[in-house]
């Protein structure tokens, strides 16, 4: 825990009101990413941006909300800020959670785009059939015409035995 963190329920409980506690809180978190160079902290985010975070299922540690995934997106920056590599630094963090696997964030491929393609060929199939389809559409044939007196009488005849 960092000093300025350490004071700040008792800072809290002499009257200071919850929105300067926010704003020494973020003023504190980004203290020490003042520091990093440039290259640094794309380091840092790249880690933070491809690493699951123990916190929030589903999230990486750079868009998980949870305090503690703060603190881990802090202690990462310092330790690029160290000179720490990324195997380094992710190994520091499965130390501290070995029954979570940080890593399970895939790296993009070609494969991921799989069924982006594959969608876009059946499209494109479907368009093809409909467009056969109306080119070679078969001309209807002659109209029917109605039934004569006498071939009406008979269907009636018909649908008079059935009913009874």
């Amino acid at each position: 825990m960092s000093p300025v963190t350490a004071s700040l329920p008792r800072a809290y409980n002499r009257g200071m009101n919850a929105s300067a506690l926010w704003v020494v809180l973020a003023l504190s978190a980004s203290a020490g990413s003042e520091s990093l160079s440039p290259e640094q902290l794309r380091e840092a985010s790249a880690i933070l941006d491809s690493t699951w975070s123990p916190f929030c299922p589903g999230r990486t540690l750079s868009s998980c909300t949870s305090g503690r995934a703060a603190e881990w997106r802090a202690d990462v920056r310092a330790m690029v800020g160290e000179g720490l590599d990324r195997e380094a630094i992710l190994a520091r963090l499965e130390a501290r959670r070995p029954d979570f696997d940080l890593r399970a964030v895939p790296e993009a491929s070609a494969l991921r785009m799989g069924p982006w393609v594959l969608g876009g060929v059946f499209l494109a199939i479907l368009l093809a059939l409909v467009a056969w389809a109306g080119r070679h559409r078969v001309a209807p044939g002659p109209a029917s015409r109605p039934p004569d007196d006498a071939e009406a009488r008979r269907l009636r005849a018909e649908l008079e035995a059935m009913e009874s």
